[in-house]
């Protein structure tokens, strides 16, 4: 890696010296407007003598202190705007350098005379100076005028009405010129604020008319509050009072060192990097109470309003619904599932080479890949992210990577990294759908700086995904705005620019946010009710994803009489899921035949349609008749843990089990409190269950993640399962090659056939995760784990109100 070396001459003289100018120029937070004459000297001046320096290395001339775009750290060296942008431009083009301290007077002329190769310190618009080039603009940057969303008199900074206040920033001269010379405000109608947060909270709070800051500051602002705010004259250039291009002076005599420098400013425009760095050093973090919305969703935006809360999206965390949603959308694996459900490589560059006896998979990274805050991809952040979930206590890293040891935590080597490129994983056995656990969220790849020593990062830090997290804000609710990542290596590109995420309490708080039309789509825990009202309200469809979750009964096998497999088919031919889901539901679960919901590729109907006829007589087989019948107890939740029909199901269930005439139902309702506990203790010999838990997503993205529970932990489930051959055929599937398609379809086939015989559980009804959104909506996809790909989401224009 390219060192980069910082010098501080003469540290603490130099800062004597500069204080006073330094103190001026930060009268002016945009920078000056144009250069300072440099002194005049000769460059042929003979008591000059410049740096002999190799053509790689350079001296960078910066005036410091001058945050934000160059100032010093607790070490002396110089950081901030400059800083960062010369390691974006200089340093991977193959440079080393160093900054100098130095007076902005007479800098160009320094550059000149070949004492510096470089000045980097917020030039705008330099006058020509011999012995200096100047770069391509890396930065242009105009003041704008912003109002409240609905203001429908001042549509332009030229026609602001005579006697109105307008605020802009008592530091900047930029701003104030802008008001007073170009939009001919009086300056006796200016109000002079501290910072850009406060300049626009008196514009929320009608204390200002409209205020003039810069334009990336308005960008910013206008984007996370879309519904309060806006520029006057609308998005782009055409709504600049004023235009202040930034260069970088180069000595002539460095054509070589120019053409370099344009070019990585031309790269690094297109990648998204000084939008980075501008967005870190020279934009407003504020934050503001921008209150109740004043207009509709802007066209770019699509806001998506939740039901309940998220706390993190760190990818170390324990599953959760929306925590894995936004995961999936901001942060990536080496592999990942695309919008038409294809498993394709991502980080990695390729297919991993897999060692002959199956337990070393080796990758190597794509090499063109950044995380946003700059640092790029490397195989020790992969190494560093899933040693870091394994520590964490993922189940997803710990059961399935090396543990040597047998502590129920990956071994420290499990992860391995033989350079800086190529990344090697270690199993403890077989496992041919581990691709596909890489596409999980316990996988996924962040830069290492994000949770070095600050817990904040702990909230929104970003991986490589087709959307970053720019704002989290937790004030009134939890809001998370998100951008396009320009980065993004994906094989499908974000079709709208912004994200933004609101989080609710109850659905009655989403139904006021859709009817009025803050939000373009509701989405999360709804309850079926409140579902229902939120369908009603006018220009508002439902989108169906596929299904994610199953209703069960389990049998506890250990004792009779469901030690007998006759008796537990007799249960399987005795039920109606047909009836079960048109008569309690309503169609909003639909019937299952398998351990596998209809959407996962491999499924097969294996379980039998109802047969009242078989039921009875697989009950006489076993001793069962009517003066003698079966007496089942059948436990059920009825706290509305999954929905508020959880008796009427139940009770729905009794009675087709006694259609037989030779089964007795004995109903038991508890809420989940007690519920848990006795099955726990495996004290119900017959329950009624749903899977995955509630607010957990699907435990992984293969088939194999809805039946390995359900055989590998039946002391835990209280089914006390025991199959050798069903333990035999899922060990064939975790040894298969991981492209044998065929053979894998055929083992999975034999699971679900032997699964109707033995039933480790009766399956019985599948639903889908159920979303609301507005008629303006479109190109609504979900992955097979039911979470939303927000990079297909579309949006007709013309939604937002005027």
């Amino acid at each position: 890696m390219t060192s980069v070396r910082y010098r501080s001459l003469l540290l603490i003289a130099i800062l004597l010296t500069i204080t006073a100018l330094a103190a001026c120029r930060e009268q002016e937070s945009e920078q000056q407007a144009t250069t300072i004459p440099p002194t005049p000297t000769s460059v042929e001046d003979p008591t000059v003598t410049p740096v002999a320096l190799e053509d790689n290395f350079l001296t960078i001339a910066a005036d410091a202190p001058f945050p934000p775009f160059a100032t010093f750290d607790e070490f002396g060296n110089v950081v901030g705007f400059d800083a960062e942008l010369a390691e974006n431009l200089l340093s991977r083009a193959g440079y080393e350098y160093e900054f100098v301290v130095t007076s902005f007077e007479g800098m160009l002329q320094s550059v000149a005379n070949g004492e510096f190769d470089i000045a980097m310190s917020a030039l705008t618009t330099p006058e020509p100076v011999p012995g200096v080039a100047y770069s391509e603009p890396y930065l242009e940057v105009g003041q704008v005028l912003v109002v409240l969303a609905n203001e429908t008199t001042i549509t332009d900074y030229r026609n602001v009405p005579p006697g109105v206040p307008i605020g802009t920033l008592s530091n900047s001269l930029a701003g104030q010129r802008a008001a007073t010379e170009i939009a001919d405000i009086p300056e006796n109608n200016l109000v002079f604020y501290e910072t850009v947060g406060k300049a626009l909270q008196a514009l929320i709070d009608g204390d200002v008319a409209g205020v003039i800051i810069d334009h990336d500051d308005a960008e910013h602002y206008v984007r996370t509050h879309y519904e309060q705010l806006k520029i006057a004259g609308g998005p782009g250039r055409n709504a600049w009072i004023t235009h202040q291009s930034y260069v970088i002076a180069v000595r002539d005599d460095r054509p070589d060192l120019l053409e370099s420098i344009n070019e990585g400013i031309e790269q690094s425009k297109g990648d998204g990097g000084i939008e980075r760095i501008t967005r870190n050093w020279l934009v407003s973090r504020e934050t503001i109470d921008a209150g109740e919305s004043l207009i509709g969703t802007p066209d770019n935006l699509i806001v998506i309003g939740v039901v309940g809360e998220l706390t993190s999206i760190d990818p170390a965390d324990a599953p959760s619904q929306p925590g894995w949603e936004v995961k999936y959308n901001t942060m990536s694996g080496l592999y990942m599932f695309d919008t038409a459900g294809n498993l394709v490589p991502l980080l990695a560059d390729g297919p991993p080479e897999i060692s002959e006896d199956k337990l070393e998979y080796t990758f190597t990274l794509r090499s063109d890949l950044a995380f946003p805050d700059g640092n790029p991809l490397t195989a020790e952040d992969v190494r560093w992210s899933i040693s870091r979930a394994a520590s964490f206590g993922s189940w997803h890293v710990n059961a399935f990577l090396k543990d040597s040891d047998g502590d129920g935590v990956a071994d420290p080597d499990a992860v391995q990294t033989p350079d800086s490129s190529t990344v090697r994983i270690v199993l403890q056995q077989p496992t041919s759908y581990f691709l596909n656990l890489l596409a999980a969220p316990p996988y996924f790849v962040v830069s290492q700086n994000c949770y070095a020593s600050d817990p904040e990062p702990a909230r929104n830090c970003n991986g490589i995904g087709p959307y970053e997290v720019i704002e989290w804000k937790t004030d009134e609710r939890t809001q998370i705005q998100l951008q396009a990542n320009p980065q993004w290596p994906g094989p499908d590109q974000p079709a709208v620019e912004s994200i933004q995420l609101r989080f609710y309490e109850d659905a009655t708080s989403l139904n006021n946010a859709l009817t009025l039309g803050s939000i373009d789509m509701a989405w999360g825990a709804i309850p079926d009710n409140a579902f229902a009202e939120l369908l009603a309200i006018p220009q508002v469809r439902e989108w169906e994803g596929p299904a994610t979750f199953k209703s069960y009964l389990v049998f506890q096998q250990e004792d009779t009489p469901w030690s007998t497999a006759t008796v537990r088919q007799a249960a399987a031919h005795a039920v109606d899921r047909e009836a079960l889901a048109r008569d309690v539901f309503q169609g909003q679960r639909q019937p299952l035949y398998s351990p596998l919901p209809d959407s996962v590729p491999e499924q097969v109907d294996t379980e039998p349609q109802r047969d009242l006829e078989r039921a009875r007589e697989l009950l006489r087989l076993a001793g069962f008749n009517i003066d003698n019948p079966l007496v089942i107890p059948l436990w059920y939740l009825n706290d509305g843990r999954y929905t508020s029909l959880e008796e009427a199901y139940a009770e729905a269930l009794k009675q087709q089990l006694e259609e037989t005439g030779l089964i007795q139902v004995e109903l038991n309702g508890a809420p989940w409190s007690t519920f848990g506990a006795q099955i726990s203790e495996c004290n119900y010999p017959t329950f009624l269950l749903g899977w995955p838990p509630v607010g957990w997503p699907t435990r992984y993205p293969a088939a194999m993640g809805w039946l390995e529970y359900f055989v590998t932990n039946t002391d835990s489930l209280c089914s006390n399962y025991e199959s050798v051959t069903m333990t035999s055929l899922i060990d064939q599937v975790r040894q298969l090659d991981p492209d044998d398609e065929v053979r894998k379809q055929e083992l999975y086939r034999q699971i679900q056939e032997l699964w109707a015989e033995e039933l480790p559980t009766l399956d019985l009804l599948q639903s889908a995760p159920r979303l609301l959104a507005r008629e303006s909506i479109d190109n609504v996809h979900f992955n097979q784990m039911g979470l939303l790909h927000y990079v297909t989401l579309s949006k007709a224009a013309g939604e937002q109100q005027e």
